[in-house]
């Protein structure tokens, strides 16, 4: 999935939004056999983690909730330092609701992850390697390779909500094979430094067996947001279901508008989509799935 072009304000908005879909869709079998592993891990040394792409730290509060927060080290890297900042409150907030009164040692770096993991002496190795809803965005091969090269044998690689080129949208339209197919093409432009991918699922596979790296588990992560009952007995979305589905509309308008798509289409297209919206009726699926492999 393509970073919004939006700013940072509704940017924040969005992830926030976002979370309850993640929270539904994460793999739970995928999860859960990482959290055991990683509280096995952390009875032997203390667990020094790195997030790459770690937006406003939704993982990272996940999995502070998983497992003990003690006995673990957590580096959060992304390119917007406001994303960060983001982080830092809502950790802050997490510490103080945190009955245990433990907080692990937080590190934040504001950079590309690929500028930063290349520029980074091993001096310190990580134990785990966490990607989010992220690798689609970079070159998969340099990202991973640079990343794993920073890990000490047996380290853990958990990437969650990897993109594998299917999206829709219910009710169909007549337009929806031409729009979406814009939208996947959008993904597969250069972008800065890297091309991404509307395939990162396969490419993660290829990488992984390639580099003869063992997979221990994986599984489905689709988003699937469709109208359900809601507690004043009406059928639709939630409030940040609805806040969701917008942003990912004004995604594919602001990917498929740079592709030289019929403007007249497409505004017809997003017009009927964001009417579904208000009426309770979209439908959207993406699929997606979460991995985790060990680095030999």
């Amino acid at each position: 999935m393509r970073r919004l072009a939006m700013n940072n304000k509704r940017f924040i908005q969005y992830l926030y939004a976002k979370k309850t879909t993640d929270d539904r869709s994460l793999n739970l079998r995928v999860w859960l056999v990482f959290v055991n592993r990683l509280k096995k891990l952390k009875k032997q040394k203390q667990a020094r983690i790195l997030e790459l792409g770690a937006g406003i730290g939704t993982m990272c509060e996940r999995l502070l909730e998983a497992a003990d927060p003690s006995g673990m080290s957590y580096t959060m890297l992304d390119d917007n330092p406001a994303l960060l900042k983001e982080a830092e409150v809502r950790l802050k907030r997490w510490y103080r609701k945190n009955t245990s009164g433990i907080m692990p040692d937080l590190s934040f770096h504001a950079l590309e992850a690929g500028a930063w993991l290349s520029g980074r002496p091993p001096d310190i190795l990580f134990d785990v390697i966490l990607a989010h809803a992220f690798l689609d965005l970079v070159d998969i091969r340099v990202i991973l390779g640079n990343a794993l090269s920073l890990m000490d044998p047996g380290g853990l690689v958990y990437l969650t909500i990897n993109y594998d080129g299917l999206t829709d949208f219910y009710p169909s339209l007549p337009a929806d094979e031409e729009i979406i197919g814009c939208y996947h093409e959008s993904m597969r432009a250069v972008k800065g430094a890297y091309r991404g991918t509307d395939k990162s699922c396969a490419e993660i596979f290829r990488y992984l067996a390639d580099n003869r790296i063992p997979i221990l588990d994986a599984g489905a992560s689709d988003w699937a947001v469709v109208p359900r009952l809601l507690p004043d007995g009406s059928s639709g979305h939630t409030e940040e279901e609805r806040l969701f589905l917008s942003a990912i509309l004004s995604m594919v308008e602001d990917s498929v508008s740079g592709q030289g798509f019929d403007s007249g289409t497409l505004m017809s297209w997003i017009e009927e989509r964001r009417a579904q919206i208000n009426n309770g009726t979209l439908v959207y699926i993406a699929h997606q799935m979460d991995i985790l492999a060990r680095k030999p």
